[in-house]
């Protein structure tokens, strides 16, 4: 028996060491998607055309979920999504002039936009906006570039650095500057914040005409975000999901978290340079993501220049205005009943009801507020009639709104009224 002690003793340390070690994430866990893959989103050097610079992400893409998703299942994303459908919603890509009478119209092809999703997205979630303004400006050249560390498996973003996300928007410029006059940086919640830092960066880079900011994530609502530099040393997760959504990760590294404050904290230290560019801005009072206090008083203080304009959505339910007023502020009172919509989350922005994933009657529903409860969560995802769309914030104590089950919105219903506020942004004539 005595030489069991010893042994008795070892085994409780190693317990004692490793259970801390696993339950924050150090020890390797089963699943591989928590893990760097051996395809990271490509990063091209100067000079690569966007052509290969596109070639290149689909390959990875595609070989990632082929490794790590569907070879472990048919459907990891349900039965609407075949690996091909989801290597073309999280892959970067290009619409270029679809006319060919742009090439006898010399000033037709100025325009440009660079879309630069957010944290854990990928470029589909910008994607129905890059089809409106093709459509809408049918000699423009509009790109989506993949941040590095998406679209593959949520564990690639522990192996990126800021400069990495720097250096995709910096590619991402240089490549189109050279065939437009104007261009506009288009960002979408961490996004954004890439594009202001662009900005700061090369404050003297004229070909950049303006920006156009949605839910910009200039700060986080939760100011424990400042710890994630130091926490990371710690805790490898701020969250791992189901990740089943075919468009973005579920699951968040505390390390890209703690880039994201990295880059945050820039941008606002930079702030007393005034903003001269012409920015649009559009914010719901309800996002629980980014602060959006802060988005307002930057608008109204640090963007100087006179063609400016914040679409801010406040939910008749929830009161959510502006905590301060300024020319170029537009407050948008929203309810929507024929939609079940009550308030715009972070994610709603971007997509028309119409989208087949995110919109009205699509394919994906976020309910994963409800996923410790299987009957909630059922009921979320496949009752239209008892299920409403708003921010995560309208939960009562019984995880309900006015007696519904609450699904995140993901689509805008004045998502056309914002186009042609952003167009007549872009073009700078309102005068119809």
């Amino acid at each position: 028996m005595k030489m069991w002690k010893p042994l008795s003793r070892t085994l409780l340390l190693v317990v004692l060491i490793l259970f801390p070690l696993y339950l924050f994430g150090y020890i390797p866990i089963l699943d591989s998607r928590y893990q760097p893959s051996a395809s990271p989103a490509y990063l091209p050097a100067a000079g690569v055309s966007f052509v290969d610079y596109m070639e290149q992400n689909r390959s990875r893409i595609r070989e990632a979920l082929s490794s790590h998703y569907y070879s472990k299942t048919d459907w990891p994303f349900g039965a609407d999504y075949p690996i091909e459908t989801v290597v073309q919603m999280r892959a970067p890509f290009e619409l270029a002039p679809v006319s060919d009478s742009c090439e006898q119209e010399p000033d037709a092809a100025r325009k440009g936009f660079l879309l630069i999703h957010g944290l854990t997205d990928s470029p589909y979630l910008l994607s129905d906006l890059a089809s409106s303004l093709n459509q809408q400006y049918p000699c423009s050249y509009v790109r989506g570039v993949l941040v590095p560390g998406h679209g593959t498996v949520p564990g690639d973003l522990m192996n990126v650095e800021l400069s990495d996300w720097r250096q995709i928007v910096q590619y991402g410029v240089t490549g189109l500057e050279s065939l437009v006059d104007q261009l506009y940086l288009i960002g979408y919640s961490s996004g954004s914040t890439l594009a202001l830092d662009y900005l700061q960066e090369n404050p003297q880079n004229a070909s950049i005409s303006g920006l156009i900011l949605l839910s910009p994530g200039l700060a986080a609502a939760q100011s424990g975000i400042a710890m994630a530099p130091w926490l990371k040393y710690l805790v490898r997760w701020v969250g791992r999901g189901a990740d089943t959504d075919a468009a973005k990760y579920d699951s968040m590294p505390m390390h890209a978290a703690a880039l994201f404050y990295e880059v945050t904290a820039k941008v606002r230290r930079a702030q007393t340079n005034e903003l001269n560019r012409p920015v649009f801005m559009v914010v719901s009072g309800d996002d629980t993501t980014v602060d959006t206090s802060y988005a307002a008083e930057f608008f109204c203080t640090a963007v100087s220049s006179s063609q400016r304009q914040l679409i801010w959505y406040r939910s008749l339910e929830t009161g959510s205005s502006p905590p301060v007023s300024c020319s170029g502020l537009e407050i948008v009172d929203v309810a929507v009943p024929d939609a079940r919509f009550v308030s715009h989350s972070h994610v709603a922005i971007s997509m028309p009801p119409e989208n087949e994933h995110y919109g009205l009657d699509g394919n994906y529903s976020v309910c994963t507020s409800y996923l410790d409860n299987p009957a909630e969560y059922s009921g979320c995802v496949d009752d239209d009639i008892n299920t409403l769309y708003g921010e995560n914030t309208l939960r009562d104590e019984n995880r309900r709104f006015q007696g519904k089950l609450v699904r995140r919105a993901t689509f805008n219903p004045f998502y056309q009224e914002m186009l042609a506020s952003m167009v007549c942004f872009i073009d700078g004539d309102c005068s119809n």
